[in-house]
């Protein structure tokens, strides 16, 4: 869609009235702890400075804006200067109510003075809505001057003797509150700015003659620059040629394959993010891979240092692209310069830290229409339904049973998949068990009946032991329990009741147990040597340590055979 710009009868048709071309007294400024300075957040505040601003003929005006984590770019600081007065305006927080400027703005009775405007109005026109007429760019004058540096820290410099930090040029401006430091930066912008118009134009009117006056030149030239209109950015077959032109290269027709479809790619992809193409992929990084065009994914990380964070998400697209560039020749040469749908020939661009079955963040309908669940059929998942590009064995799933005749499945033969609905079922089981036992434990405190585990998950025999080893326990602590309080005669009655309990046992069991009764004889220890079994121990850790030094001997010998060199 295409518009005039709705001021341009009257910047076409403006005369600049001969108070704005004559020369008056400079006023230097006052310094920045003596004069009126006022931070706008609230529209009552918006009201009382445009109140202020309607008094006053000629004004400074700066603007900071982010650009780098966004495709389009927003501003986020207005400052606004008088001769008496600094305002800082959060442009954020007033962002629909800052129209009421634009009376001031185009107002062909107020000097409005800017340095380097080009990007400033466009980004008045694009989130403000605000026009400007009858400005002077202090950079155009500077141009016309012809000094060295035509940057605002220069004019400072020059003409105020004020060091400005530069330091602030990448200042992230979205940040709330501002601190002390950037607001003396914003400030310095616009402070300072009147005074320098006055100079620049002294300057001016001393190169002037009766031939050409070149005030009245640097105020055309900055009402040519209000005429520009903001555009939104429209992807062309030719808009990577600008790019190309500057980096002074001569490409092939591989080379410029490459440098069309990757800044494509690059422009699709950060109006899809909201991300600055400069973020995804810079300029030199672009050019480089375009004209190294490396086999590898390797060799495209190679060629990005340090490797911005999407190139390395998005290496799979970038190597298709390159893939494709190679392959390019002379003869479909003239294919390539017919073909215009070249920004739909990109790899669609796919998530690839969330690529997974359960990822429906990329989906077309809903989560519960596409994912699996217990509920629906398990073996069904549809591609359609999840817009994301890859392969997925879909005969062999977590969920498939296997056939007990036909043990042959494509792919995996010794794998086999177990339901895990079917193992949720047995620690259900289990669970329940283990709840019953605990209830049985609070009922019968008192009495000492052991617990059975009757139902297993998995292995049977640690569960099946475990209620022997904790009777044993019981039986072991009762014993010593009973011991500390029972006197000694009640214990030797005890003592031969267990006796008369063995040999009972004996007799049922009489070909073992006789033959070790018979045998057992008690161990003096008071004849032992001990120092014999002490040196047996010393000998056989000498001689394991000499079979360990023979076997380290051995390794160290063994040396690997080199390899021949083959041609």
């Amino acid at each position: 869609m295409f518009y005039k710009h709705p001021y341009q009868l009257e910047l076409e048709e403006l005369k600049f009235p001969d108070e704005h071309l004559k020369v008056s007294k400079a006023v230097k400024p006052a310094s920045l702890e003596d004069t009126k300075f006022v931070e706008v957040y609230t529209e009552e505040q918006l009201n009382l400075m445009v109140s202020d601003l309607e008094t006053v003929n000629e004004l400074a005006i700066d603007l900071e804006a982010h650009s780098y984590r966004t495709y389009q770019g927003f501003t986020c600081l207005m400052q606004i200067s008088t001769r008496n007065a600094d305002y800082i305006i959060d442009t954020l927080q007033l962002r629909d109510k800052l129209h009421v400027l634009n009376e001031i703005f185009t107002n062909p009775a107020v000097v409005k003075v800017f340095h380097g405007a080009d990007s400033d109005i466009l980004w008045l026109q694009r989130d403000l809505g605000l026009y400007v007429v009858n400005m002077f760019d202090t950079y155009q004058a500077a141009k016309i001057l012809n000094f060295s540096r035509k940057g605002l820290d220069f004019l400072l410099k020059h003409y105020c003797n004020v060091d400005a930090d530069k330091a602030f040029q990448l200042y992230d401006w979205r940040t709330r509150p501002l601190s002390t430091e950037a607001i003396f930066y914003a400030r310095c912008d616009t402070h300072y700015l009147l005074y320098v118009y006055d100079m620049i134009k002294k300057d001016l009117m001393a190169m002037s003659t009766n031939q050409c006056n070149y005030v009245e030149l640097v105020f055309q030239r900055s009402a040519d620059v209000c005429k520009t209109r903001y555009e939104v950015n429209i992807l062309n077959d030719d808009s990577h040629l600008s790019m190309y032109k500057r980096s002074k290269k001569m490409f092939d027709i591989q080379q410029m394959y490459a440098l069309k479809h990757l800044y494509a790619w690059r422009d699709k992809l950060a109006r899809e993010l909201d991300e600055s193409p400069g973020y995804i992929l810079p300029n030199h990084m672009l050019l480089k891979i375009s004209e190294m065009l490396p086999k590898e994914s390797f060799g495209i990380l190679a060629c990005c240092s340090p490797v911005p964070p999407l190139v390395r998400q998005c290496l799979h697209e970038i190597h298709y692209i390159i893939k494709n560039a190679r392959e390019q020749t002379f003869e479909n040469a003239e294919k390539l310069n017919e073909d215009k749908s070249f920004s739909q020939d990109v790899v669609k661009h796919i998530d690839v830290d969330m690529i997974s079955l359960h990822d429906y963040s990329k989906a077309i309908e809903t989560p519960e229409s596409s994912l699996p669940t217990l509920l629906n059929d398990l073996n069904k998942l549809v591609d359609d339904e999840i817009g994301i590009v890859y392969y997925t064995p879909q005969e062999i799933t977590i969920f498939q049973e296997m056939n007990k005749k036909s043990r042959k499945h494509i792919g995996l033969t010794n794998i086999v998949y177990k339901q895990p609905y079917e193992l949720y079922l047995k620690t259900v089981k289990y669970n329940n068990v283990v709840k019953k036992q605990l209830e049985k434990k609070d009922k019968i405190s008192d009495s000492n009946e052991p617990l059975n585990a009757s139902i297993p998950m998995e292995c049977s025999d640690k569960l099946y032991l475990a209620p022997q080893a904790k009777e044993i326990q019981k039986k072991t602590t009762e014993v010593s329990n009973t011991k500390k309080d029972v006197p000694n005669t009640i214990i030797r009655e005890i003592q031969l009741e267990d006796q008369s309990s063995s040999t009972s046992l004996t007799k049922q069991n009489p070909t073992n147990n006789s033959r070790q009764i018979k045998n057992f004889q008690p161990h003096k220890y008071e004849t032992t040597d001990f120092a014999k079994f002490h040196n047996q121990s010393k000998e056989a850790m000498l001689i394991a340590k000499r079979l360990q030094k023979k076997k380290n001997k051995s390794k160290k010998n063994k040396k690997p055979k080199r390899l021949q060199k083959t041609v």
